[in-house]
C-alpha cells in the first residue's frame, strides 16, 4: 500500500475525538505527525513553546481566574472549571484539591507544552495551554474561559527562550508493539495484587504500584469475580437511561491517562448518547466518551474505610482505564440506588 493511503488509515482512529474548539492542529495525525509535532513546527506568532518547569507553572496557574481544566485520553475527556484551593507535592507528583475536584499530575510523564493563541477582534489572545507526553499524546489542557485569555504577565516567565520552529521526533506508543496476551504474573504477584486491592483505601484510578505495565483489564481478571465482573458494552446505554431517572445519586467521575488524573464529584449526573458518544454532565463538569473506544465494561467493588466502594469502569483495547464512576463507599446508605442500578446491568453482582 502506498504511504499516502496507509497513514490516514493508521492514524484516523487516533484523531476522531477532540473538541472542534481545540483541534486546529489535530488533523496532522493524517500526515504521520502528532499534535505536539505540528505545534512545534508552528511555533512563532500564534504558538509559543513552554519551558519544562511544570511544577511551578501549574502551582502558579491554579489561582488564575476563569480557567477550565481538561484531562484527555484516546476517546475520552473530562472538562471542568479549575477551583484548586489546596496543593501538595510528593516526589514529582502535584496534587490539587478543590470543591468537588481532585487533580493529580505525575510530572515525570510530561514532555512538552505550548500556549496557543486565538484571534479576537484582530488581536492575538493566549487562549489555551496544551501539554503532551513523550509520545505526542495530549494529556492535559488549560483553557481560558475569559475572552481576555491568560494573563500574559503571569505566563511570560514560563515561556521557553527558544521560540523558533523545530522538527521533533516522537516515538510510537508502546501499545502499537505490545503483546496483548498481557503481563506475566506469578503466584506471588497475583496474591499481592488481591491483598493490595482489599486494603481499605480510596478507589484508585491510576497505575498499580509496583506493576506499572499491568493493564487495568488484566488486573480485573486477576482480582476474581468476587471483586470484579465484566458487563456487556450495551450496559452503557442502560447506564445513561438509569442516571437520568435519579434525582440524587452522589457519584465520582474519574479520567486518567498515566500523566494526569482528574476526578469530579456531584449529586446528579445527566447522561445522553448521541452519535455513538456518551455525554455526562455533572453541573459545570462535562465528560465525553466515544463508545467505539470501549472494549470492556466492568462492575467493581473495593473495600474502603467507610464500607465497600462500587464502581463501573470502561477499558480500551489495550486494557487501559478510560473512565470510571464510583460511589465513594456510600452504597450502604438507604437512599442510594447505585447498587440496584449496577445489578440491573450485571445480575451476577447480586451475590456481593
Amino acid at each position: 500500500m502506498h504511504a499516502a493511503e496507509f497513514l490516514p488509515r493508521r492514524h484516523a482512529p487516533l484523531s476522531t475525538f477532540h473538541s472542534p474548539h481545540a483541534r486546529p492542529y489535530l488533523d496532522s495525525r493524517h500526515m504521520g505527525l502528532t499534535e505536539s509535532q505540528q505545534l512545534s513546527l508552528a511555533c512563532g506568532r500564534r504558538v509559543h513553546r513552554l519551558r519544562q518547569d511544570w511544577l511551578h507553572l501549574l502551582s502558579t496557574l491554579r489561582t488564575h481566574p476563569w480557567l477550565r481544566c481538561i484531562t484527555s485520553n484516546q476517546g475520552v475527556e473530562l472538562d471542568q472549571p479549575l477551583n484548586a484551593l489546596h496543593a501538595s507535592t510528593m516526589e514529582n507528583t502535584l496534587a490539587l484539591r478543590g470543591y468537588h475536584q481532585f487533580l493529580a499530575f505525575h510530572l515525570d510523564h510530561w514532555h512538552s507544552g505550548f500556549v496557543v493563541d486565538t484571534d479576537a477582534s484582530g488581536e492575538s489572545i493566549p487562549e489555551s495551554m496544551r501539554f503532551f507526553n513523550e509520545f505526542g499524546d495530549r494529556i492535559f489542557t488549560l483553557k481560558a474561559a475569559s475572552p481576555r485569555g491568560f494573563d500574559i504577565a503571569l505566563i511570560h516567565p514560563f515561556l521557553d527562550d527558544h521560540q523558533g520552529r523545530e522538527k521533533t521526533h516522537v516515538p510510537a506508543p508502546p501499545h502499537w508493539f505490545a503483546d496483548h496476551r498481557g503481563y506475566s504474573l506469578d503466584r506471588l504477584d497475583r496474591e499481592s495484587l488481591r491483598i493490595w486491592w482489599q486494603l481499605p483505601t480510596d478507589f484508585p484510578a491510576e497505575c498499580i504500584p509496583g506493576l506499572p505495565t499491568l493493564s487495568r483489564t488484566q488486573m480485573m481478571d486477576t482480582l476474581g469475580r468476587d471483586l470484579a465482573v465484566q458487563a456487556g458494552v450495551n450496559a452503557l446505554h442502560l447506564l445513561a437511561e438509569s442516571l437520568n431517572e435519579q434525582t440524587h445519586l452522589p457519584l465520582r467521575l474519574s479520567v486518567s491517562n498515566g500523566a494526569a488524573t482528574q476526578r469530579h464529584t456531584s449529586d446528579h449526573i445527566e447522561a445522553n448518547i448521541r452519535a455513538n458518544v456518551l455525554e455526562l454532565e455533572q453541573g459545570p463538569a462535562r465528560a465525553r466518551l466515544e463508545l467505539q473506544s470501549v472494549e470492556t465494561v466492568w462492575i467493581v467493588r473495593k473495600p474502603s474505610y467507610r464500607g465497600h466502594t462500587l464502581a463501573i469502569e470502561c477499558h480500551d483495547r489495550q486494557g487501559g482505564l478510560l473512565i470510571s464512576l464510583d460511589d465513594q463507599a456510600t452504597s450502604a446508605h438507604p437512599w442510594n440506588d447505585w447498587p440496584s442500578l449496577l445489578r440491573t446491568m450485571q445480575p451476577a453482582i447480586t451475590a456481593w
